[in-house]
């Protein structure tokens, strides 16, 4: 007596490896799908193919003699920041602290003058690792930049 198609061995010793390349296929398509690279923080603009840095912001800090020295206890995320430039100082600042692979992890705070001169503001968690900072006013009207390190202590009196 023949036994029917589906009760013999070699139909699917043929038809489970292309089966299973097609189900390993989809599953790695949609882990690539949810998880797409994160997009670099900065001031880009596209051009024809390529991607050209913009550093007009930058270029407007330094021309208004903008700096700034800050502390950041990375343990709260509590900054103190004293800035220094021609004209008036604006109310507040907002304060970017950039995680260089997962946009998830970005911090930003609003830093708010005090009487005494010095802006201060909280992250709303703790700082850990490396980052990129950037400080702008709310306008954006110009921006400085820095980098704080992994596993060194808390940026007490770090220039931007």
């Amino acid at each position: 007596m023949n036994k029917p198609w589906y009760k013999h061995f070699w139909v699917w010793f043929v038809i489970a490896p292309p089966a299973a390349a097609i189900i390993a296929g989809l599953s790695l398509l949609a882990i690539a799908i949810n998880n797409a690279d994160d997009l670099v923080v900065d001031d880009y603009r596209k051009i024809g193919r390529t991607f050209e840095q913009q550093t007009e912001r930058d270029r407007a800090a330094a021309a208004l003699g903008v700096t700034a020295t800050l502390s950041i206890d990375r343990d709260d995320g509590s900054v103190n920041l004293r800035l220094e430039l021609e004209g008036a100082a604006p109310t507040s600042l907002v304060l970017s602290a950039v995680h260089p692979t997962v946009a998830d992890r970005d911090l930003v705070a609003t830093l708010a003058l005090g009487g005494d001169g010095i802006y201060r503001g909280n992250f709303a968690a703790a700082v850990d690792g490396r980052r990129y900072l950037q400080l702008e006013p709310e306008d954006r009207s110009w921006r400085l930049t820095g980098v704080i390190e992994a596993g060194g202590p808390n940026p007490v009196g770090a220039a931007l």
